[in-house]
């Protein structure tokens, strides 16, 4: 039996075009170029992440036995397997949140895809509900758990935050 392909860091960064796909996955290297047609997430997953390690993405999407359907797919194996610089977090000069998956989450969470729908005003709004929970309800989620409820204060400050419109019920303070 034949000793398996050692492959650079940089070697599998080299096969990152739409044609030319290798990805590595727990070490492995993947050349999946042909089937990336198949896919059944997708294609352009496959192409935004050519040349990168694709460990952290890949596992909590696929189930443990699918590498080993695949092994005819498998080219050689990674020899210097630091960690990727940059790894497979936002796009440039945005940040994303979920998964990179498409179609499995609302598509505007990721900064590689635009929407004429989906503008800055949005984004700003979403920064600024995420900016109040983080500051005024994530340290206290807890004692508001046990104690079954949260104080009615929270509602006005949410208004103040300009997370609440400038109306709400009576009853919510």
């Amino acid at each position: 039996m034949a000793s398996e392909r050692e492959i650079s860091r940089a070697e599998v960064a080299r096969h990152s075009t739409d044609r030319d796909v290798w990805v590595v996955i727990d070490g492995g290297v993947y050349d999946m170029s042909e089937y990336a047609a198949v896919h059944p997430g997708g294609r352009s997953i496959l192409v935004r992440n050519a040349g990168k390690d694709c460990t952290a993405i890949f596992a909590p999407l696929h189930a443990p036995h699918i590498l080993a359907n695949h092994q005819d797919l498998r080219v050689g194996r990674l020899v210097d397997s630091a960690a990727d610089e940059g790894g497979n977090g936002a796009a440039a000069g945005g940040e994303s949140f979920g998964s990179e998956v498409e179609y499995s989450e609302p598509y505007w969470y990721n900064a590689a895809f635009r929407s004429p729908h989906y503008t800055e005003h949005h984004r700003a709004f979403r920064h600024t509900v995420r900016d109040f929970v983080q500051r005024e309800m994530a340290p206290f989620v807890r004692e508001w758990e046990e104690a079954g409820t949260y104080p009615a204060e929270l509602h006005r400050r949410a208004y103040l935050a300009g997370v609440y419109s400038p109306m709400w019920p009576r009853e919510h303070g």
